[in-house]
């Protein structure tokens, strides 16, 4: 299956969460006013793309986690 649903939310900060479900599962959901978007993701897959973001916003992942959870690199 395959399909692109685009979701515009460049209009200022959108609100983030990372939630686990009962069968194990992890959903990441972004939100910014009305529009709501939650992808279920595998562990693998929310890591490589918290290992991309992390290189194309110029953070080293080590440090990325670290301020994720307070602490500083």
């Amino acid at each position: 299956m395959s399909a692109r649903i685009v979701v515009n939310l460049a209009q200022g900060l959108a609100q983030s969460a990372i939630d686990r479900g009962p069968d194990g599962g992890t959903w990441l959901s972004l939100s910014q006013g009305g529009e709501v978007v939650i992808v279920k993701l595998s562990t693998p897959s929310l890591e490589a793309l918290h290992a991309t973001l992390a290189k194309e916003l110029g953070t080293p992942a080590a440090d990325a986690t670290a301020a994720d959870a307070g602490e500083r690199p």
